[in-house]
C-alpha cells in the first residue's frame, strides 16, 4: 500500500494553544487560522505530534467510497437548514440500560452483510497505515484495546471495534471523550459536489480543508473540533466522514455468550419487576374502588 506524498509532509510547530470564544455545542461558523489543504503534521508546544493530515492511499479511498455510497444510512432527527443528517454504524454497541441493556453488534452488521465485509477490510487497511506512519501511537492504541475489550468484539486485528459512516453532517464543536484514551482519532473524507465542510480546530489556529480523499489522525480527545456547514451543488452531492474508533464503555462488556446469558437474566428481572408493579397498581385501584364505594354508600 503506497503512501503518496508522505515525504512532502510539512511540519507546523505551535508556540502555544489559543484561547477560543467557542464552546462545545457551538456550530463552526468560519475558517479559523491557517487553512490547511496540504499534507502536514502539527506539533503541540511541548513537541508532541497532535495532528497528521494526509491524502489517503488509493486502495483505502476506493473501498471507503464503495461502502459509504452504497450503505443505507439511517436518518437522524437532527437537521441543519433542511438537510437530513444520516449515519451508518458498523460494529459493537455498549449497554444502554434504557433501550438495550446488553453489548451487541449493530444492526448494520447483519442488515448489510456484504458491505460489512468491505468495512472490515477498510478497518484493516487503515490499521496497517496507522502502524506504518505512526508506530508508537499504534502500539499504545492496540495494546490498550486488547487489554480492555474482549476479543469477541474485535472482529479484525486492529485497535477499533467500530466504523461509522456520517453522511452530510454538520458537527458542533466537541471532543471525542467517549473513545479509547490512548488512541488517535481518525477520519477519512469521501465527497463529491460539495463546498465547505472543513474541520476547524480553534485552539490550534488551524482549519483542515477535508477535501475528497483526505485523512486525519489527531488527538480528538483533547482538541476541540467541529465541522462547518456544507453547500451541495445538486441532489447527487454528498459528504461522508468515515471514522474508526473503540468506545471506552466496551471494557464493561462480558464475553458475547456471557452477555447473552446476562440479557436473559435482565429480561427475567424486568418481567418480574413489571409483574410486581402491575400487582401494586391493581391493589391501589382496588383500594380506590372500595373507598369510592364506601363514600357512595354513606
Amino acid at each position: 500500500m503506497g503512501i503518496a506524498g508522505h515525504w512532502r509532509m510539512k511540519k507546523i510547530y505551535l508556540e502555544k494553544y489559543l484561547e477560543t470564544e467557542y464552546k462545545p455545542t457551538d456550530i463552526p461558523d468560519k475558517i479559523i487560522g491557517e487553512f490547511v489543504d496540504y499534507e502536514c503534521e502539527v506539533y503541540s508546544p511541548n513537541g508532541e505530534l497532535i495532528v497528521k493530515y494526509m491524502k489517503a492511499p488509493k486502495e483505502i479511498l476506493d473501498i471507503a467510497r464503495y461502502f459509504s455510497v452504497n450503505t443505507k444510512a439511517t436518518k437522524s432527527s437532527r437537521t441543519r437548514r433542511g438537510l437530513p443528517q444520516m449515519s451508518s454504524v458498523f460494529g459493537v454497541m455498549p449497554r444502554n440500560p434504557i433501550r438495550e441493556d446488553y453489548c451487541r453488534f449493530s444492526k448494520k452488521c447483519s442488515e448489510e452483510k456484504e458491505l460489512y465485509k468491505y468495512v472490515l477490510k477498510y478497518n484493516e487497511l487503515v490499521s496497517e497505515l496507522y502502524k506504518t506512519i505512526l508506530p508508537v501511537h499504534y502500539k499504545k492504541a492496540i495494546e490498550d484495546v486488547k487489554s480492555q475489550v474482549h476479543s469477541d468484539y474485535l472482529v479484525v486485528d486492529t485497535p477499533w471495534s467500530n466504523v461509522n459512516v456520517n453522511l452530510n453532517q454538520v458537527i458542533k464543536y466537541h471532543k471525542d471523550s467517549g473513545n479509547n484514551k490512548n488512541d488517535l482519532s481518525n477520519v477519512l473524507i469521501v465527497r463529491s459536489g460539495v463546498s465547505g465542510g472543513h474541520l476547524v480546530c480553534p485552539e490550534l489556529g488551524v482549519t483542515l480543508s477535508q477535501g475528497d480523499g483526505w485523512m486525519t489522525f489527531f488527538r480528538g480527545q483533547d482538541i476541540l473540533h467541529g465541522v462547518m456547514p456544507c453547500k451541495f451543488a445538486n441532489d447527487n452531492s454528498y459528504r461522508s466522514s468515515i471514522v474508526n474508533y473503540t468506545m471506552t464503555q466496551l471494557k464493561n462488556c462480558y464475553p458475547y455468550e456471557d452477555e447473552m446469558e446476562r440479557l436473559k437474566e435482565v429480561k427475567t428481572r424486568q418481567a418480574r419487576d413489571r409483574k410486581v408493579s402491575l400487582g401494586k397498581l391493581k391493589a391501589q385501584l382496588e383500594r380506590k374502588k372500595e373507598k369510592i364505594k364506601g363514600l357512595n354508600n354513606g
